[in-house]
């Protein structure tokens, strides 16, 4: 049980150590160097080769990700169709928290 304890534990601290990579690197790069239009039409992709649940788990998560920075949930916003965006707390609740609970600490 120590031994998988640790290995959760390791896991968990790799996991952050990616969130931390991925919103202080590439987030601010992609956002500077590539534009707009291809961003939008790389997410419209990612969303229709996923399945429903996989889509409400990748917009909910894409929420978080961008949740402490004001500009990008403007852009978000205009994005994310109403209805969608007044569903994303209930996915949240029902299919992203039961997901990422272990990356919580």
């Amino acid at each position: 049980l120590d031994k998988i304890s640790n290995l959760l534990l390791d896991i968990i601290d790799y996991t952050k150590e990616i969130q931390y990579v991925q919103s202080s690197i590439f987030v601010p790069y992609i956002s500077a160097y590539v534009p707009k239009k291809e961003q939008d039409r790389f997410n419209r992709k990612v969303i229709s080769k996923l399945g429903l649940l996989d889509s409400q788990i990748h917009l909910v998560g894409m929420a978080e990700a961008i949740k402490d920075d004001p500009n990008e949930i403007v852009t978000f916003q205009k994005q994310i169709p109403k209805f969608a965006q007044l569903l994303m707390p209930i996915w949240k609740k029902r299919f992203y928290l039961p997901r990422s609970i272990c990356l919580e600490s």
